[in-house]
């Protein structure tokens, strides 16, 4: 089966010193758990995900997972950034405009 949402969920443990890690996440209100090399995790809270599980018992095992988008928190400070950028040029775009008019409704030109 496969489910493709945002990591709402992730808890993480070290089973053995740089070898292992275990992974439980949720997705879309569904719990699934697998253990992996600590080299390949790479996931955060918010990011979506493809993931390929089987059903044993009640448990939801992930036979594997891929990253479809990152959600991190660098990529929002930018575009916070970026936004006040955008609206800083704006407004003196505006005022530029704003001189012209005068200027010309000054001198009839």
């Amino acid at each position: 089966m496969k489910k493709i949402g945002r990591i709402s969920a992730l808890n993480t443990r070290v089973v053995r010193k740089n070898s292992v890690v275990s992974l439980s996440i949720i997705v879309d209100k569904m719990r699934f758990s697998e253990t992996f090399s600590p080299k390949i995790y790479k996931y955060e809270v918010g990011d979506l995900v493809q993931i390929k599980y089987k059903k044993v018992g009640f448990l939801n095992k992930i036979e594997t997972i891929r990253l479809i988008a990152k959600s991190s928190e660098e990529f929002r400070s930018f575009c916070k950034d970026y936004k006040f950028d955008l609206y800083a040029w704006l407004f003196l775009f505006m005022l530029y405009c704003i001189s012209l008019y005068l200027l010309w409704g000054y001198v009839g030109i």
